[in-house]
């Protein structure tokens, strides 16, 4: 990543980077140290780090839910431990021994998953004990650990991004209200729910979806659904356009200590881009 703004408060060790967007802080002290990563175009990260660390000498920060992809499961074959799911890109792809975690047990991809148009996955196992993967599970792909930075209002989009973005001001002033939470309650009439998908507290992420059984709809993880305005107001919220959750139509709601919540509900059309703004009545 480009002109990235790595930070950890009370240390004064500077952070080392490499080409591959991996970094390093060294002799950093005992304690409790807020790391920030903070770019133009993203939206800020960050997360606290204790040390010293418990198990490890050295720690490769790893936020639960960020490094992964997930599916429905659509069908499963038992002879080939295979399951099916609706079309998906796998770009960059997964290598075998990839993990692979559902409510029922843990496993890994038999084989790897790579490219455009990928409907199906061989896993290492699909039955374990008395547990069989069934059609509607919630199964998660997981990838190296990585941080994802998430996009802000500024960022340069390409074409296959659905953007749900806005301003959110006071209604007497006009002036811009920052800090404000931002999140989708219903997408397509239905209201968006969230479950816990893992065997453990240990794996366990929970994911925000619509829809029920056959007709499950995973939008994403919780920052997916939920934002924060910036200093002026801004806010924004996208998703990965896919042929299996075409939105049409959502309600947004904002809230803000000191002001009554806000709720703006908007139909679009196929994959057009919209423009959702508030106005916030004081308390």
């Amino acid at each position: 990543m480009r002109q990235v703004e790595v930070t950890m408060a009370d240390s004064l060790s500077k952070p080392v980077f490499n080409g591959d967007g991996f970094c390093v802080f060294t002799d950093v002290p005992d304690g409790t140290h807020a790391l920030s990563i903070q770019t133009h175009d993203h939206r800020p990260f960050f997360h606290d780090i204790t040390i010293p660390l418990s198990k490890t000498d050295n720690f490769v920060l790893d936020v639960p839910g960020e490094n992964e992809s997930f599916v429905v499961v659509q069908s499963v074959d038992l002879s080939t431990r295979t399951i099916t799911f609706a079309t998906r890109d796998f770009r960059p792809g997964l290598t075998v021994g990839t993990a692979v975690i559902s409510n029922r047990f843990l496993t890994t991809l038999a084989q790897p998953l790579e490219g455009a148009g990928i409907v199906s996955a061989v896993l290492t196992e699909v039955v374990s004990g008395a547990e069989t993967l069934q059609a509607g599970d919630l199964v998660r792909f997981v990838d190296h650990r990585i941080i994802r930075m998430l996009a802000g209002p500024y960022y340069p989009f390409l074409s296959d991004i659905q953007r749900v973005s806005g301003t959110v001001t006071d209604s007497v002033t006009g002036l811009p209200l920052a800090s404000v939470v931002v999140e989708l309650r219903r997408v397509n009439n239905q209201v968006v729910q969230n479950q816990n998908v893992g065997t453990s507290a240990g794996n366990r992420v929970r994911l925000y979806t619509v829809g029920t059984g056959p007709d499950l709809r995973v939008i994403g993880r919780q920052t997916d659904v939920r934002c924060e305005t910036d200093v002026r107001g801004r806010y924004l919220l996208y998703f990965l356009r896919r042929e299996d959750l075409i939105i049409t139509d959502i309600r947004v709601r904002a809230t803000l200590s000191g002001y009554q919540n806000s709720v703006e509900t908007v139909s679009f059309s196929e994959r057009q881009n919209v423009t959702v703004s508030f106005s916030m009545v004081e308390v």
